[in-house]
Formats: C-alpha cells, structure tokens, sequence
C-alpha cells in the first residue's frame, strides 16, 4: 500500500455515511456555507471522479460498514480518504463523541465547579517518566483553552436539568498536547493528543485522541494518509486549587509489557507566552516549553531547570492503602 492510500481508517470502522458527513465538513470549512450533494459532485469532480447526485444521496443512507459496495463506490470512498483533511475528520466525530460524553455524564461540566478561577487554563509543561524509556522523562506541551461563543461548534453543557434551559454556548473546555518522541537530539516521531476537559468528583478528566505522525508535521495541514498511529488518550488531572502547578495520571498499556499502567505527570504552567488556539503550531518553536525524552538527571541548557527533582515528586507512595485495598495516589507537598 502506497502513502497516499495508508490510513488508519477505512471502510471496516468509518461508514459511508459518516465519509459523506466528513466531506460534508471538509466542504464547508473551504465555502463557510452548508454542503449540498451539489457541492459535494463538483468537489469529486474536481479530483477526477464522476458521480451522480442520486448516487451520492443513496451513499449518505447507508450507515453500516459491513454493507458490501460496487466497485466504483469503494473508489469514491477511496477519493475522499484521500482527500480530506485530519481536521474535517475530527470535526465531525468530536461532535458525536462530545453529545455522547454528555448523555453518559450529564453532571460533568467543568464550568459548574464553584471555583471558577481554578480551572486550568493556557500553556503549561509536562512532566512524566516514560512508558518505553525506563528511568527517563517526557517532556511536552499542554494547552487549555475555550474558543470564545461565536466560534464555537458545540453546545454547552446545561446549567440545570430542567428540558427547557435553553444550553449555553460557551462552557466547551478542550485541552492539546504535543509530544516529541526523541532519540539523542533527534525527533523519531511525534504525538499530537486533543480533546475535551470535563469535571467529576474533584477531578479534571481529559479525554481525547492521539494522533502518530512523522517528526514536525503541522496540526493545520494534516492528511488522512500522514497519520501513522491512532489510539484513545486520557488523563486524570487533581483539582487541589492551584491551576499553577497541577498533577495527575496519565493512563495507557505499555507496549513492551502488554499490561496496563498509569504515570505520575506533573504540569506547570507557563506564564507570558502568545500561544492561542490559533496559533497553537508555534509551540514547537517555543522557548517556554521542552518537548522530548530526556534523562532524569539531565539539567537543561540554560541551567535552570533540574529534571532530577522529579524523580521524587513524580513516583507515589507504593504503600497499599488499608481501607481501599488498593495503591493510593495522594496530593503531593
């Protein structure tokens, strides 16, 4: 399989349905107006492929991903994989995954914590030991950001459970990350997570999607076919009502011992930095934040930051707490 056609998706998971969704987006991000099946057959067409209005119409209704196809439509499917952008595809899914996040935890909402202050906001620095590279850290980027209500796809969380409420529009909190996976000084590959942030019993739960690319790819340009690895990513954040330093676990399965874990990760935020939403591509660049694996004891080059003192804030206690029966995490001093 060439690059051009490699995807991590395809017709076994994504429906066709959901690829006409998805080019339903792609369509109104480039003409800022609603995809009609017009638009949709001169966007094919401009990329070589004929195809009927009814035709299209009759593929958006077909919302099953084991419905066999004829030949030309699996290559009409092929020419939207191909074609469109990461960011339509997470667009259209984040919204089915936000309106699904808020039926299974209606009470969730960040915004309804008394303490509005201490919600976590802007450019922060990570700090973890590595799931693959034992005994070393990981250092990445984290923001925190809302888009302000005018630019805002999705609706809010409702502030009461009355039906009638009507939903504010502003309450969506969402979080980036940027990781460099590195070998020495170079850049091996590098992970991009974002998502959304939502509150429960004193926590920040992040919950997003990370996605594998080659070193430097920019978050702006992505194609389907630039994504090498894709998997769910969570966090777990304490809300100890310092939104300067927080820290919290980070959750996965190691690959080299197939077996779940959970790492101590620290954030510290970062404070006179022009990161926006907007212009969130130009962290890699920054002079705030490091991104890579680096070794405990390494001290960086302006000699102002110790790596080693987080070998002790990062590792919890491994005693067995007696009255849950189970490894606790406590707040750090």
């Amino acid at each position: 399989m060439t690059k051009k056609n490699r995807s991590p998706w395809g017709r076994a998971n994504v429906s066709p349905s959901d690829w006409m969704g998805i080019l339903g987006v792609e369509i109104n991000q480039q003409q800022t107006r609603q995809a009609s099946l017009a638009a949709m057959q001169n966007w094919l067409k401009e990329r070589g492929f004929h195809v009927e209005r009814t035709t299209l119409s009759r593929l958006r209704g077909e919302r099953y991903c084991e419905k066999k196809l004829s030949q030309n439509l699996e290559e009409l499917i092929t020419v939207i994989i191909n074609n469109v952008s990461v960011r339509s595809c997470v667009q259209y899914f984040e919204e089915q995954s936000y309106n699904s996040f808020k039926f299974f935890n209606p009470n969730s909402n960040p915004q309804s914590k008394p303490e509005q202050g201490n919600l976590p906001n802007g450019l922060y620095q990570s700090t973890r030991f590595s799931f693959s590279n034992p005994g070393k850290l990981v250092r990445s980027a984290f923001y925190f950001y809302a888009y302000p209500t005018k630019d805002e796809r999705l609706s809010g969380y409702a502030n009461n459970m009355t039906i009638n409420q009507s939903v504010t529009e502003s309450n969506v909190m969402r979080f980036k990350e940027l990781r460099h996976i590195t070998e020495g000084e170079k850049i091996q590959y590098q992970i991009m997570v974002g998502g959304f942030v939502f509150y429960n019993r004193g926590c920040f739960y992040l919950i997003g999607t990370s996605f594998e690319t080659e070193p430097m790819a920019r978050e702006y340009n992505l194609k389907v076919h630039d994504i090498r690895h894709v998997q769910m990513a969570e966090y777990i954040l304490d809300d100890d009502n310092d939104p300067e330093t927080i820290k919290g676990i980070k959750m996965t399965a190691l690959r080299n011992a197939y077996n779940p874990a959970a790492a101590i990760i620290q954030l510290e935020r970062v404070h006179n930095h022009n990161i926006t939403p907007q212009t969130w591509h130009e962290v890699y660049n920054s002079l705030h934040v490091e991104l890579g694996v680096f070794d405990v004891n390494r001290i960086n080059a302006s000699g102002q930051t110790d790596l080693k003192k987080y070998e002790i804030s990062l590792n919890p206690s491994h005693k067995i707490d007696n009255e849950f029966n189970m490894l606790r995490v406590s707040r750090f001093t």
